[in-house]
């Protein structure tokens, strides 16, 4: 689930941290997956969990996922200043702006539905097709 994708995000995030905002890159991934855990824990329960979690609200599109991605990460904006602390205490620069921050967002989604996309049969990135 997201666990895995949190190593890529970061890798890359702080790969790309003059163009990204890394903590609304790496917890992009994070809001699409809700779609999995609703789907197990409110629709299918425990016996069904895995008959296709992803295909609950698409957010396991690159349409959907990366609306939701940017709608998310111009929703953290007024968090930048915990974000801020947190980039401090590592000793990483952090220089937000809102454009940046929902850039981030939505490509954090597309990461993580692109990723999904490689080994998961029920993920179409490409929906509707």
């Amino acid at each position: 689930m997201t666990a895995y994708h949190f190593g890529l995000h970061g890798f890359i995030g702080l790969l790309f941290k003059k163009w990204l905002d890394v903590p609304v890159f790496v917890l992009a991934n994070v809001i699409v997956d809700v779609e999995v855990l609703f789907r197990a824990e409110y629709i299918g329960g425990p016996l069904t969990r895995w008959h296709y979690p992803h295909r609950v609200f698409h957010f396991h599109t690159l349409l959907i996922g990366g609306i939701v991605g940017l709608v998310f990460g111009l929703s953290l904006f007024p968090m930048r200043k915990v974000f801020g602390k947190i980039m401090n205490f590592f000793r990483l620069s952090y220089k937000p702006t809102l454009m940046k921050m929902g850039v981030s967002g939505l490509l954090g989604a597309w990461l993580h539905v692109i990723v999904d996309a490689i080994y998961h049969r029920d993920v179409q990135a490409f929906w509707p097709n």
